[in-house]
């Protein structure tokens, strides 16, 4: 890159985090996955390891030496050394203590996170005409998303594109099931599809479901999506241009996805009750064979240690192959510390609002009080209506706390007729809420609300608990009010007494923010093929329009960040079975692709953590600094850039330090004599004296990165004074 437009490149520095994990269920037989993953020692997390240079050969045997009453899935993990199982949980110890056995991780069942975004992100004008942000980029084209989800609608407009040439079969390997549905197709846009349900049947997770609508055999049985999350989030990544597209009339306009040239597959994992975190592993597994370039995911559990979260492993699997990996923050905010989805391998993405709203309003007393409605039709003006609460309003034989939130049959249909009801917020939907009631006014349409974005008050926060060192999420995107895609299956409000079918809904959470995100990888990885997944990611962090400078995290210091994490930062006890500075097999052929790779010294040889120093967790080459304790001794991390702008090219330091913090960055300039050269600088912090002392207090601040034509910024963030930064 020369010397074109202005850049501009964001490096955070904050300080604090979390992480947790919770078992999917209770039952007798409960999911294992028998990863070869490298062993946890409490003293070293990488890479004292023991694994099979190849896989077992007979692995029924040698499971038939503990019990005969397992069940293999059949899902291919042998790219990854693993194998999926049903087993009865009793046996788990042994089958810990099988030759070559190295982690026994329990299923989890995952939730999902549930057209004007890309004016409001200024790549296409107000018509929809194409600007130049996204012609540089080719619209994508070439690149290829895959998303694993709830399935897609094939037959929608989004995924409909004669006009792109065939698919391209150097890069492509995948395929398009079509289950127990003929009518399934798969096209020039929409290249693949398969399904992955046997993880979820079998973890329990299916039943009665205590109530809650459970998926059809033929929802488990085909790519076909029956709950309209993944045509949704599909659409919003990677979905074609389609004029006229709106909700009941409401936000018309052109319809497209962040890379509307790029092809897309859908890997189906997920289902009415949740996602079986084994049926998401062998997605992922399957959609890197298939060839995909990005992976969107807008599901989580609650978070968990990075060595047993199955979606952790799949995804470092994933960005080890060139993939990268974009997933949602979860919507648990405003609450501290409920972000998911935190490994640092991991693209995650909270939720901001935009610039529209859908406003509507209902008057009383000489008041008026603006709501959010899609309504498309209204009351008569000037005629008066009576207000009730639900609890006014109970029907009988009802629990009383059903009434005041209007839960379905708790009102008594006469005594709300003609009124206007006042439900409380929470537990059901708010759709749910006004099945029942009437329209209070005719909806608007408003643009250039202010101030926007802002962070919307679900989206999930930090900080980290388990790496305070690491800021998440990684960036918010448009995530409130988004219009995309919708299944021809389901109802726009997903109530089963709601009969009515649209092509495009409206739904909000970080599910709509994470392919937004998604969408914007595309772009960047059919402008710049060779870049690796965190380059990609350390571009649109720190500006994602011309980069000058990125942060490069290579395997090596994937394996250095995780060699240097503490047992107390972990969620669980990390296997103990085994001593810790176990030798390391030779050097395999082909190399083992798991979540911790081997470490391998200068000479070539294998290397364990005890042999290190590796540093500390906050040295990490990453797009954001977190310092969790900042105490009156100071902290100083490092970091490393690579120029991939023009060359040579001087690079200067600016600063905004956070209040009651001292930065000092060393050295405070850059040269670069070549293209793709990486100069490394150390940040200082200090606690200014002189400033007032402000106990777990957050403050951020900046560092700027400047050349002749743009900038480089760096958010800081202190967490409270005194503490430890050990």
């Amino acid at each position: 890159m020369g010397t074109g437009a202005g850049r501009v490149f964001l490096l955070a520095l904050v300080l604090l985090f979390a992480l947790q994990t919770t078992p999917a269920s209770a039952d007798k037989k409960a999911m294992h996955d028998a990863m070869m993953l490298p062993l946890l020692s409490p003293f070293c997390l990488l890479p004292c390891v023991i694994f099979f240079s190849a896989f077992p050969a007979s692995l029924n045997a040698l499971l038939a030496t503990i019990t005969d009453d397992f069940t293999i899935l059949p899902y291919d993990l042998r790219a990854i050394s693993g194998v999926a199982l049903q087993i009865d949980e009793s046996f788990v110890p042994l089958l810990r203590q099988l030759p070559g056995v190295i982690a026994v991780i329990p299923d989890t069942l995952y939730k999902p996170h549930t057209t004007h975004s890309w004016d409001f992100l200024g790549l296409a004008g107000n018509g929809g005409e194409i600007t130049p942000a996204w012609s540089s980029a080719k619209l994508g084209v070439g690149t290829i998303i895959g998303v694993i989800d709830t399935g897609v609608w094939p037959e929608s407009q989004s995924f409909q594109n004669d006009t792109m040439p065939d698919v391209p079969l150097g890069r492509w390997r995948g395929t398009c099931e079509k289950g127990n549905d003929p009518t399934f197709q798969c096209n020039r846009k929409l290249i693949g599809a398969r399904f992955f349900s046997e993880g979820i049947q079998a973890s329990g997770a299916l039943g009665d479901g205590g109530g809650q609508q459970q998926p059809s055999q033929a929802d488990l049985s085909s790519p076909r999506d029956y709950v309209g999350h993944g045509t949704h989030t599909m659409s919003t990544a990677g979905g074609s241009f389609v004029r006229g597209a709106s909700v009941f009339g409401h936000g018309k306009g052109t319809a497209a996805g962040g890379s509307p040239g790029a092809r897309v597959a859908a890997y189906k994992a997920c289902y009415e009750p949740g996602c079986s975190s084994i049926d998401i592993l062998a997605a992922i597994v399957a959609a890197v064979a298939d060839g995909v370039h990005v992976l969107s995911l807008s599901l989580g559990a609650p978070p968990g240690d990075y060595l047993t979260d199955l979606t952790a492993i799949g995804a470092f699997f994933a960005v080890q192959s060139g993939v990268t990996v974009v997933c949602s923050a979860g919507n648990s905010g405003p609450q501290p510390s409920t972000a998911t989805n935190l490994a640092p391998w991991i693209f995650t993405v909270g939720a901001s609002t935009m610039d529209r709203d859908f406003p509507a309003y209902v008057s009383f007393n000489g008041a008026t009080i603006q709501g959010q409605s899609l309504a498309d039709s209204t009351l008569p003006i000037g005629q008066p209506y009576q207000i009730i609460s639900g609890e006014k309003a109970n029907a009988v034989n009802q629990p009383t706390g059903n009434w005041s939130l209007c839960l379905p049959g708790s009102l008594d249909p006469d005594k709300v007729k003609g009124k206007i009801v006042v439900c409380v917020r929470g537990v059901n939907a708010r759709v749910e809420k006004g099945n029942p009631l009437g329209y209070i006014n005719a909806t608007d349409e408003s643009f250039g609300v202010k101030p926007a974005p802002k962070i919307a008050a679900f989206s999930s926060r930090g900080p980290n608990a388990i790496t305070p060192q690491i800021l998440k999420p990684d960036i918010t995107a448009p995530g409130v009010n988004v219009i995309a895609a919708y299944s021809g299956a389901v109802s726009p409000t997903e109530l089963p007494f709601d009969d009515r079918r649209v092509a495009y809904n409206i739904m909000s959470g970080t599910s709509m923010s994470c392919p937004h995100v998604s969408g914007i990888v595309g772009l960047l990885k059919t402008k710049y093929p060779s870049w690796s997944p965190a380059m990609i990611k350390s571009a649109i962090m720190t500006t994602g329009t011309d980069p000058g400078l990125v942060y490069d995290t290579t395997l090596v210091d994937y394996t250095n960040f995780l060699c240097s994490l503490k047992p107390t930062q972990t969620t669980q006890d990390p296997i103990p079975s085994l001593p810790v500075d176990l030798p390391m097999m030779g050097s395999l052929s082909p190399p083992v692709t798991s979540l911790l790779l081997p470490l391998f010294n200068a000479a070539g040889e294998p290397c364990k953590c005890s042999q290190g120093p590796y540093g500390r967790p906050e040295d990490l080459n990453y797009p954001s600094i977190a310092v969790p304790c900042l105490s009156g001794s100071g902290a100083t991390v490092k970091r490393r850039l690579k120029n991939v702008g023009g060359a040579p090219s001087k690079y200067k330091v600016t600063v905004t330090e956070p209040a009651g913090v001292k930065v000092t960055v060393a050295p405070s300039e850059l040269d670069f004599v070549w293209v793709g050269e990486e100069k490394e600088f150390t940040v200082k912090l200090d606690m200014d004296v002189n400033a007032p002392a402000a106990a777990n207090d957050y403050v951020f601040g900046s560092i700027v990165w400047s050349d002749a034509d743009g900038l480089v910024h760096v958010h800081v963030i202190r967490a409270m004074y005194g503490g430890s930064n050990d």
